[in-house]
C-alpha cells in the first residue's frame, strides 16, 4: 500500500477539521493539466501543515 504527504495551510486543515461527516475531499490543482495519479483509490492521503 502505498500513502501520500501533502502540504497544506492551516485554514484548509481547520476547514476540513470541522466537517467531520466528509469521507473524502478533492483537490485542486494550481496547474489543473494533470490528473493526480500517485495513488490508487482507498490509498491514504495525508495531510501535513506548513509550520507557522
Amino acid at each position: 500500500m502505498k500513502a501520500y504527504v501533502g502540504v497544506t495551510d492551516g485554514d484548509w486543515y481547520r476547514f476540513l477539521a470541522a466537517r467531520p461527516a466528509l469521507a473524502e475531499v478533492n483537490f485542486w490543482r494550481p496547474s489543473g493539466s494533470r490528473e493526480f495519479r500517485v495513488l490508487s483509490p482507498g490509498e491514504p492521503f495525508f495531510f501535513k501543515s506548513h509550520h507557522p
